[in-house]
């Protein structure tokens, strides 16, 4: 790859031609550290991003597209990433630019991290941070961040091994100092100049990736999109079988769904699951329900009752996270007497984590969801595989 330096590449370019459209003017080279052009501010947008960073990194590029955001994204999060050397097979080299407004949690610092390194320069705090490569795993990552009034600009270099600190590593492309110019660009900022919006707007080669307005709004779920979303990601046979029919122990507000799932859903399946969220939990939550035996596990109350002839027997789980309760009803494959291999039996191991941290479940059973995850789940049929209804 080769780094066009000075004011040659792309971005720089759009910014001008954007600029002569808008009467507008831009500092020159040589003001890099100046404030951006004159205009109207505006919200930033990831090809606004895609358009600075093409200032300081090279242009050959594989694929330019905006930075993946979900709900579990800091809200004001806007970025861009590039690819190099992507073939097809290889996802290539990553260089990711994110800008967004940080809460105390989300502000870059280099606690906890042994390679990291802080500058205070004049736009700012500057941290420098990398993990080394680890042979047949890892090729390790560099990382720049700039905090600057209240804002934070990244950028990340992920691919090439980083076999030492990344700043006395010459064969780097782009290298830190690269990267500490790019996050340092006036131009990056979540309220833009119009001229920088303007010449994201006329960048070529761009492959889109952008939320579409509103998808992450949050939403109630009704029992059926809760529950078919949530079962989806574990099952691809399943029958919905309608309202569950405990909704109604978990009193005002509560929402839940019932469904029949095959093999793929194990230890478990085959068998029927209940989906269920609330305001409050319900009343034998505080003891436990006749003929059952309850426990407290890692901050979700397990309750289950043994198989007896016939009978496959069944379990709850019940977690109370900040603002709701949760719980998840199963019955199927015979229900053991024994708390651990019962824990084992009703899929405990593998469903509580989805009860207890959703963040990493953004399927997982809640009141609400966003608005693109409510409507893919209500476009999933109540009948999927052949599984029958039972």
């Amino acid at each position: 790859m080769r780094v066009n330096g000075g004011c040659r590449g792309e971005g720089r370019r759009l910014v001008a031609l954007a600029s002569a459209a808008l009467l507008l003017t831009l500092p020159a080279c040589g003001d890099q550290e100046a404030e951006p052009g004159a205009g109207e501010a505006a919200p930033i947008t990831a090809r606004a991003v895609a358009a600075v960073m093409l200032d300081h990194l090279p242009q050959d590029t594989s694929s330019r597209q905006a930075t993946y955001v979900d709900e579990n994204s800091p809200r004001s999060l806007v970025g861009a990433d590039f690819r190099y050397h992507s073939d097809g097979e290889d996802d290539g080299d990553l260089v990711a630019v994110r800008l967004y407004a940080p809460d105390k949690s989300e502000t870059p610092s280099c606690e906890g991290r042994p390679r990291c390194v802080t500058e205070e320069v004049g736009s700012g705090t500057l941290l420098v941070a990398w993990d080394l490569v680890e042979p047949e795993e890892d090729p390790g990552l560099v990382s720049v961040s700039l905090v600057r009034d209240a804002e934070v600009v990244s950028a990340l270099l992920a691919g090439p091994e980083i076999t030492k600190d990344p700043r006395r590593q010459t064969d780097l492309e782009p290298s830190v100092d690269d990267l500490i110019g790019l996050v340092q660009d006036p131009r990056l900022r979540l309220e833009a100049d119009a001229a920088t919006v303007a010449a994201g707007e006329a960048l070529r080669d761009w492959d889109g990736g952008e939320r579409p307005e509103g998808s992450l709004d949050v939403v109630d779920h009704t029992g059926r999109t809760m529950t078919l979303g949530w079962v989806s990601t574990f099952e691809k046979r399943w029958h919905y079988l309608g309202r569950s029919p405990y909704v109604g122990e978990f009193g005002p507000g509560a929402v839940g769904g019932r469904a029949r799932v095959g093999t793929g859903f194990l230890p478990l399946g085959p068998g029927v699951v209940d989906v269920i969220a609330s305001p409050q939990a319900p009343a034998w939550a505080d003891s436990c329900l006749p003929d059952f035996t309850c426990r407290e596990v890692d901050g979700v109350l397990f309750a289950w009752r043994p198989a007896s002839g016939e009978d496959p027997g069944e379990s709850w789980m019940v977690h109370r996270r900040a603002d709701e309760v949760v719980a998840v009803h199963v019955t199927g494959r015979p229900m053991p007497a024994k708390a651990q291999a019962a824990l084992g039996g009703s899929g405990f191991f593998l469903l509580s984590s989805d009860l207890t941290d959703p963040t990493y479940a953004p399927n997982a059973p809640s009141l609400q969801t966003t608005r693109a995850r409510f409507e893919a789940a209500q476009r999933l049929p109540d009948v999927s595989g052949h599984l029958p209804a039972g």
